[in-house]
């Protein structure tokens, strides 16, 4: 028994472009509740083939790297899955050695990183749909436009659990 997939893009939404506050006293600074931290420098090496290596640095904040660049002439940070340690691993590798379609609709929720739809099939005809990737749980807001998270009101409350991500396994007529 094995069970094949068939893999494709899921689009989504899946970052928040977080506006910042910045202390108009210290712009090395940004708000979180009622204080002020200090943005965390970062020098990242981008090598080029045949040239030099260049270094660069990454200003980031609490909720991800800074962008180079203003929206509506504000600092935003960029919070996004694949930024997250926690929403990124290589459990997928586990669907390779699977031979139970249900243990490979769960492998598949557990995994992390790109979001992808996945049909998947087993020897035995049976046949199922699901989605890798962790969702956003957002609150008091649905990520359509950038506002700040300093004050706690707007953020992310972690990520869906992975047994409600949908799932679609062995439907009646038999069509995914």
């Amino acid at each position: 028994d094995h069970v094949n997939a068939l893999v494709r893009h899921v689009p989504g939404d899946f970052l928040d472009l977080v506006s910042l506050d910045i202390n108009p006293e210290n712009p090395d600074e940004y708000r979180v509740g009622n204080n002020w931290q200090r943005f965390e420098h970062v020098t990242e090496s981008i090598m080029v083939k045949d040239a030099k290596t260049q270094q660069v640095d990454v200003k980031r904040s609490m909720w991800g790297p800074v962008a180079t660049q203003t929206l509506l002439d504000k600092s935003v940070a960029i919070h996004w899955t694949a930024l997250d340690h926690e929403a990124v691993n290589i459990a997928l590798i586990d669907l390779e050695q699977t031979e139970a379609l249900e243990q490979a609709v769960n492998i598949v929720n557990h995994a992390g990183g790109p979001h992808l739809n996945f049909l998947l099939a087993d020897s035995s005809g049976h046949i199922a749909w699901t989605i890798m990737g962790r969702i956003p749980k957002r609150y008091g807001s649905d990520g359509s436009v950038s506002r700040s998270w300093a004050d706690g009101a707007v953020g992310w409350d972690g990520y869906v659990d992975a047994q409600s991500l949908p799932r679609e396994i062995d439907p009646v007529d038999g069509l995914l």
